[in-house]
């Protein structure tokens, strides 16, 4: 009876922790980067001039950015929802988030003020305005940076306090409750 006590307040637990905040916040940065990513794909392969144009920071053509970046969002986003480790998942959205950040703080640097693409040209073809675009994916780049950073931190605290608990595994747990 203990046990099965055990293994319910486990559960119970698991669903009102970071843990499944951390899941929750993978799960949708794994679906952001997988619409930028493919949305970076699709408009390599346009006829956009912006395409022809080179990027003021790694000096290559954006079609050839997009093909690159895009590939590593939709890469990052498959680690979302398929590697076992929740750390693991975290830190790669991590990674990615701070890559954009540092190419944002380049951009800033080398005195680059248009918009940025980052959704490719599929604004365009929706007909939503470079300004518009760009500060929705500056709101984007925050949520995926901060959010992943708070939810490291409370996932961190908590794991600390609760010996049972592995955020990579969470069904491996021992006596949660004694």
């Amino acid at each position: 009876m203990n046990r099965i006590l055990n293994t319910f307040a486990h559960s119970f637990l698991q669903c009102l922790t970071p843990v499944f905040g951390c899941r929750a916040f993978i799960a949708s940065g794994g679906i952001i980067l997988l619409v930028t990513g493919l949305a970076k794909l699709i408009s390599a392969f346009g006829a956009a001039r912006v395409l022809l144009t080179v990027d003021p920071i790694f000096g290559i053509q954006f079609r050839h950015l997009f093909l690159l970046v895009g590939g590593l969002e939709i890469v990052v986003s498959l680690v979302c929802f398929f590697s076992r480790s929740s750390q693991f998942r975290l830190a790669s959205t991590l990674w990615i988030a701070t890559g954009f950040m540092l190419y944002r703080v380049g951009l800033e640097w080398v005195g680059y003020h248009k918009p940025c693409h980052c959704m490719g040209t599929l604004t365009d073809a929706l007909g939503i305005p470079p300004m518009i675009a760009d500060q929705v994916m500056k709101w984007i780049l925050a949520y995926l940076l901060i959010g992943g950073i708070i939810v490291s931190f409370l996932s961190c605290r908590f794991l600390k306090h609760m010996p049972g608990l592995d955020a990579s595994s969470p069904r491996k747990s021992k006596e949660v409750i004694q």
